[in-house]
């Protein structure tokens, strides 16, 4: 159930496409369910329907179950959402799990333990709940002198007695899904909000004379409902520190938790380090041994193994060789592939380029739209020159080329083999393989201006 505008939230964006740790809320639920393998999925929307239609495909992995969509045009409540299912669960047979779509916290261990007690309890309906110190705005859940449950109240329709109940309602059932549809019709409106609750199902399923039992989790913090941007942040932090605690066991060693942000695609192997600051966001992966140094941001890169990342730098997007050192204070844009042993040194800057084995630019230096051969020496200050104004073009460096300080290599261009730029060069044409390339104005000497330039200067001052 995804149909509520999450008023709370005070956004344009529904409530469930907001991220906690990189991902959807949507999608944590979804995850939670699929290894159950369930025959399909269905998401009851309402407020911004065409948006999570829209990105939610880019978030689920390749093995997803089937997913459907279904609209409940008006806001009345949960079990008339459920009720807007009803076409595409016609003739369907097996067990109906319904989730609200604002609980990311939830895993699938939970609902396995869930799944299980209900298939051992010979219940027709099972509700999970939970209990909360300050239940405040939550269902309670009513039970008889034996501790069956015999109805879930909501907070404003109860009375002083049931508002004392601790136990509530974490808004999952699991049940025969024809019963479900077919009791649906039976549910009024009778209540402060004059909708029509899913709860009170419980009720229907007992005048049937259909057992109805209920599973407590005792930890609530697993169930959290996302309602604010408060909410959200605790949220975020509870799985960022949940990812963290994971990777630690998996074997990297990170040396500040409370400063390291890595999403939850994150991929990381055994005898990666990394240091406090880090920013490690979308589908990265890092190979075994590499080394994340203070304040880095990354995002969308895959990293090969003993790669040292130092400080300050910033990549995204590209993917980086075995053995590569990187910055500090570099930055990688889109587009990238550097090979093993390559060195991008500080603020150094490429986009779109491709960088062979052993080659390096240590310093100060931007690379855009270039494919750079092996064993390459980037002087510092060089320039690839690859916009026109109107196009971009490609600066092709051979295998062993030697580029000298302040070079500016205007595109499109190739220069061949072993060949040598010399020092504050532009070049504007092909360089041929070993050839050495220089153009500029030619040295003049004047003997002492300096001086001469100096007491001219003395004068002026004391006047």
């Amino acid at each position: 159930m995804a149909a509520g505008k999450g008023t709370r939230m005070k956004s344009a964006l529904p409530k469930v496409l907001h991220k906690v740790n990189g991902k959807p809320v949507i999608d944590y639920v979804i995850s939670a369910s699929s290894p159950f393998k369930p025959e399909f999925i269905t998401l009851i929307l309402g407020h911004g329907r065409e948006m999570v239609e829209k990105e939610l495909p880019s978030f689920l992995p390749a093995d997803s179950p089937k997913i459907s969509f279904v609209t409940q045009a008006e806001q009345r409540g949960t079990g008339d959402a459920v009720a807007s299912a009803a076409d595409i669960f016609k003739g369907k047979k097996g067990d109906l799990l319904i989730l609200s779509g604002d609980t990311p916290l939830l895993t699938a261990e939970i609902l396995r333990e869930f799944y299980k007690d209900y298939k051992n309890s010979g219940n027709e309906l099972s509700v999970f709940t939970m209990e909360l110190d300050d239940p405040t705005g939550y269902g309670r859940i009513v039970t008889d002198n034996d501790g069956h449950i015999t109805a879930i109240v909501e907070h404003r329709d109860a009375d002083s007695e049931t508002l004392k109940i601790k136990e509530v309602n974490a808004g999952i059932y699991i049940g025969d899904v024809q019963k479900i549809f077919s009791f649906l019709d039976k549910l009024g409106t009778d209540n402060d909000q004059g909708e029509y609750y899913l709860p009170d199902l419980v009720k229907v399923f007992i005048e049937e004379n259909l057992p109805v039992g209920r599973f407590i989790w005792p930890h609530s913090s697993d169930l959290m409902g996302i309602n604010t941007r408060k909410e959200l942040a605790m949220a975020d932090k509870y799985l960022r520190m949940r990812k963290l605690d994971a990777l630690m066991d998996s074997g990297v060693t990170i040396y500040d938790p409370d400063t390291t942000y890595i999403e939850e695609q994150v991929m990381i192997e055994p005898d990666v380090t990394i240091f406090p600051g880090a920013v490690i966001t979308g589908k990265t992966e890092i190979g075994s041994g590499t080394v994340i140094q203070h304040y880095c941001k990354i995002h969308n890169v895959k990293i090969g193994n003993n790669t040292v990342i130092n400080s300050f730098s910033h990549l995204e997007d590209s993917i980086i060789g075995d053995e590569c050192a990187i910055g500090p204070y570099a930055r990688l844009r889109p587009g990238n592939k550097l090979a093993n042993k390559v060195k991008i040194g500080n603020f150094v800057e490429a986009k779109k380029t491709e960088i062979g084995n052993g080659s390096k630019a240590s310093h100060l230096t931007y690379l855009g739209d270039a494919i750079i051969g092996e064993g390459v020496n980037i002087g510092a200050g060089t320039i690839t020159c690859n916009y026109d104004g109107w196009l971009k073009h490609k600066t092709v460096i051979e295998d062993g080329v030697f580029v000298g300080s302040n070079t500016e290599i205007v595109a499109p261009a190739v220069i061949g083999k072993g060949a040598v730029i010399g020092a504050g060069t532009t070049v504007t044409d092909d360089v041929p393989q070993d050839a050495l390339a220089v153009s500029r104005v030619d040295q003049k000497n004047i003997d002492g201006w300096a001086a001469k330039k100096r007491k001219k200067m003395n004068e002026q001052v004391k006047k």
